[in-house]
């Protein structure tokens, strides 16, 4: 696994480390991760090639620091709200809720989650993103299983379908979020959980 960045700094102020990182994100983003060079994140953050390598090893070091600090950060958010909400519908409004805003903090991030699964799969080191990835993805799964076998969601659901379909659409919520878009964090959330829980109910 790739080195975790440092600390921030007394002041809570970022680091110019966290000003490169955000400044990959955004290129990762917008080019792919295999199509990024050191080259072009050097020249967006305005400084030389050879300078990042001060900060980071190599360009998958990057990916992984710029992706890793906020799947777990969404984790430890949906694995909370797991401990409190005991009702499967309840839980994956809740769930889609916490997705939605997660893309809203972090649009960047999503759009890159959102289009570079390959990567994540054949890269390997960037297996640590796809392994954690899939820590959310199953405890998702659990909780519409679970809601399956009590009788509130249909008994023929394909949970792992079901999941794949909503996380696509939840990363796809950033088309539609300023500035982009104009519509609420909490519209889109509310729609997309009416829409998704439409489908998974039993009749």
């Amino acid at each position: 696994m790739a080195a975790r960045p440092p600390a921030p700094t007394a002041n809570g102020s970022p680091t110019r480390r966290d000003e490169i990182l955000a400044v990959a994100a955004k290129v990762f983003a917008s080019r792919g991760i295999a199509a990024s060079t050191v080259r072009d994140i050097a020249d967006e953050a305005g400084i030389l090639s050879g300078s990042l390598y001060h900060h980071f090893a190599s360009k998958d070091q990057m990916v992984v620091e710029v992706l890793l600090p906020v799947i777990e950060e969404q984790q430890a958010r949906y694995i909370e709200a797991s401990k409190q909400i005991d009702d499967p519908v309840e839980l994956v409004r809740r769930f889609i809720h916490i997705g939605v805003d997660g893309v809203a903090r972090s649009p960047h991030t999503a759009r890159i989650m959102h289009n570079e699964s390959v990567q994540f799969q054949t890269n390997e080191p960037l297996l640590v993103v796809h392994e954690t990835r899939q820590v959310t993805r199953r405890l998702w799964v659990s909780v519409l299983k679970r809601g399956a076998r009590a009788g509130v969601f249909r008994k023929d659901l394909d949970a792992d379908v079901a999941v794949r379909a909503i996380f696509d659409t939840v990363y796809s919520s950033a088309r539609w979020l300023p500035p982009r878009g104009r519509s609420s964090t909490t519209k889109i959330a509310t729609q997309l959980s009416q829409l998704f829980l439409d489908g998974l109910k039993a009749d």
